[in-house]
């Protein structure tokens, strides 16, 4: 099933497409040497997920071929209080109430530089393809507090990766200076993960275990959306 969030994107890029549907615009203007672009790219519109937004800028190095710099900042923050209920052995002393409250933050930044080819036709819609290296560091801290902070669960983890982004998409031009582009991602990264849980009552430590992963990953990325602005 599709998230709200795509079909909603969904719905926005149809919309545009059909109010501007009347007027065609070729790319000559916007394929040539020495063009530049500045590119804002969402995956959907839950502007709060990590990896949601990204801003890009490109710069043609020919009518066929340019080259793309892109960078994403994230922060993602959820707190969430709930209450469980534990039944206890004995019978006679029925049910009790456990609050438990749950804070964790993401944070990150990534990088890319990216070559880029395109048909060259400089139609009303093109084709685009690239390839390149990118790099992404993610800091997490996830805090759980039992019964009124009775009982405290600290997790940390860091995350490093660095490898190749390869990326397929189609631009369409509504405007002379202006683009719709939607894009779809496929990264092939070597990372290194480590971390440390912890678990203690206030001010008196129980366990600590420390954690380090490293590993190589492919993994294919949401189709992203987003709107290209030349001058």
């Amino acid at each position: 099933m599709a998230k709200p969030g795509r079909a909603l994107a969904s719905c926005v890029l149809l919309f545009m497409l059909i109010v501007y549907s009347h007027n065609t615009y070729a790319a000559e203007h916007a394929y040539h040497k020495g063009s530049k672009a500045l590119i804002f790219q969402i995956k959907d519109l839950n502007l709060r997920a990590i990896e949601g937004a990204l801003l890009s800028y490109k710069q043609h190095i020919s009518d066929k071929s340019a080259l793309r710099l892109g960078l994403n900042v994230g922060r993602l923050s959820i707190d969430n209080d709930y209450e469980s209920k534990v039944n206890l052995i004995q019978q006679e002393t029925g049910e009790r109430k456990s609050e438990t409250n749950n804070t964790k933050s993401t944070n990150e930044l990534s990088i890319h530089l990216v070559y880029l080819r395109t048909n060259g036709n400089a139609k009303t819609v093109n084709l685009y393809y690239g390839l390149g290296p990118a790099a992404v560091y993610r800091k997490i801290k996830d805090k759980t507090y039992y019964d009124g902070r009775s009982r405290i669960s600290s997790d940390k983890e860091t995350y490093k990766s660095a490898g190749l982004l390869g990326i397929l998409g189609i631009e369409w031009f509504v405007r002379k200076e202006i683009s719709l582009v939607a894009e779809y991602s496929l990264s092939a990264m070597f990372y290194k993960e480590k971390g440390e849980d912890t678990s203690y009552n206030p001010g008196i430590q129980i366990e600590r275990t420390s954690k380090k992963t490293s590993a190589f990953n492919m993994d294919a990325k949401d189709v992203k959306l987003g709107i290209c602005l030349y001058f």
